[in-house]
């Protein structure tokens, strides 16, 4: 029950800070298409320390959908 109340609290407070970015983004960059976006914030707004960072980030949700998807062909397969 806790976890699903910590759930319920948190998703509604993820999607609005991503849909925070997603709307900033739009009024700073209007002239962009959606999947230039994130580079563009990433190259020109984050310090050089912050990149690396940010770009890690991004490899690891790429790594980790790719596990979640092998996971389960693996469990459908046996």
């Amino acid at each position: 029950t806790n976890m699903y109340l910590g759930a319920a609290l948190f998703l509604p407070v993820s999607r609005a800070l991503i849909l925070l970015i997603g709307l900033s983004a739009f009024i700073v960059y209007p002239h962009l298409n959606s999947n230039q976006i994130i580079p563009t914030i990433i190259n020109e707004l984050l310090p050089s320390g912050l990149k690396g960072f940010c770009i890690a980030g991004l490899l690891a949700v790429i790594m980790s959908t790719a596990d979640a998807f092998l996971w389960s062909g693996s469990l459908v397969v046996t």
